[in-house]
């Protein structure tokens, strides 16, 4: 055995070498030693470093199977998993083959958030790189996004490979032939601002009437609820304020609008002068509050107390930032008048600064100055609004 990973009441084993009529009793005690003396929910066997598997070693993998309610076998080499698929065992267990390794090594960086980098590894493709240790699902999930967003007409890269990274993590990969982003257009191109705010904002309409009811997107409000339960863990708010905001959240109406949640110019891509929308982790379904509120976050709710904030994240100043804000609105509602709009941006301040200050107490306690911010303007806002819908 390699070594063994045993956490959150999964067992990972680590397999090498082979597994042979020869050594299939040594490996069968050695597995069955490990199992007994790790508690766990899950199994799997991680086969990366396994060459060969004979018939013998297969009838191991089968009583395994009958043993273990949750069992699979992963990083299966190509000529390894050759013979799990042509013995029919794929059909009767989970074996999944092991994932193509690139290099990212000498590749321009194209972008950077929360939880990965963007590299670009050619002129038709980016590779989009996941360093969280839930890296796998996250990126597997956000592939099935994407081909969501696909098949309801919404202008996305076309995400067709999951692979390994040499220098660490994994990633997913996407055409994107000849594209740049709609963020890096507008620092090399300052002059064509009016353009691609144009542009953000009539991307911004397309995806204005795509809806989704197979249910398989997540709920924003669900999501918005469970950020009001996760502020009772902390003494920040009184209890009344917590009890409106439910309240508040539980009544806007149920939609089935495609969400984004997270649209900037860093996830717009220009390709062959078409927009494509990237980043589809956070797609959801909802009402428009949800779109507009993380929308107001990043172009007015993070650089009210980081005046550096957009320079450093997307290149351009605070002034363009509310400009890209308010045109977006203004595009999406075109029959509200000034003070309609103000109405609208008070809502999504109110909804945006509760989750800022969630997000600030997990990830930057020690950010007074934000935390304190968020907090005073929930307060401010709270008495003086009824609802959250428009």
């Amino acid at each position: 055995m390699k070594n063994i990973i045993s956490e959150n009441n999964n067992l990972t084993i680590f397999l090498e070498g082979s597994i042979s009529s020869n050594n299939v009793a040594d490996v069968t005690a050695e597995i069955d030693s490990i199992r007994n003396n790790n508690a766990h929910a899950s199994l799997v066997l991680d086969l990366e470093n396994v060459q060969y598997v004979s018939s013998a070693g297969l009838r191991m993998f089968l009583t395994i199977k009958k043993q273990e309610a949750n069992f699979k076998i992963i990083n299966v080499n190509p000529e390894v998993y050759e013979v799990f698929d042509i013995t029919g065992f794929r059909e009767i267990m989970c074996v999944e083959k092991a994932y193509k390794v690139v290099s990212i090594e000498g590749k321009e960086l194209i972008g950077q958030g929360f939880m990965g980098k963007v590299f670009r590894m050619d002129e038709d493709t980016i590779i989009k790189v996941n360093y969280r240790l839930d890296s796998i699902e996250q990126i597997k999930r956000e592939r099935e996004l994407a081909k969501k967003a696909f098949v309801l007409d919404i202008p996305t890269a076309i995400s067709y490979d999951v692979v390994k990274v040499k220098e660490g993590g994994y990633g997913g990969m996407f055409e994107l032939i000849k594209s740049d982003s709609l963020c890096n257009l507008i620092i090399k191109n300052p002059d064509k601002f009016s353009d691609y705010v144009k542009i953000y904002t009539d991307l911004l309409v397309r995806i204005k009437s795509a809806k989704d009811d197979s249910g398989l997107l997540p709920s924003k409000k669900s999501i918005a609820l469970e950020w009001v339960s996760d502020l009772r863990k902390y003494d920040v708010f009184n209890k009344e304020t917590l009890t409106k905001m439910e309240t508040l959240i539980n009544n806007i109406p149920d939609m089935n609008n495609v969400i984004h949640g997270d649209y900037h110019i860093k996830n717009i891509m220009m390709q062959n002068n078409e927009a494509l929308l990237i980043d589809m982790d956070t797609l959801g379904v909802g009402h428009p509050i949800f779109e507009f509120t993380a929308m107001f976050l990043t172009y007015v709710g993070y650089p009210a107390t980081d005046k550096e904030n957009l320079k450093n994240f997307l290149g351009i100043t605070n002034e363009q930032g509310e400009i890209l804000f308010k045109s977006a609105i203004k595009a999406y509602f075109i029959d509200k008048n000034e003070h309609e709009i103000q109405i609208i941006i008070n809502k999504c301040a109110l909804l945006g600064y509760m989750w800022l200050t969630l997000k600030t107490l997990i990830f930057e306690k020690e950010n007074v100055i934000r935390l304190n911010h968020a907090i005073e303007q929930v307060n401010s806002l709270i008495n003086s609004i009824d609802s959250l819908a428009f």
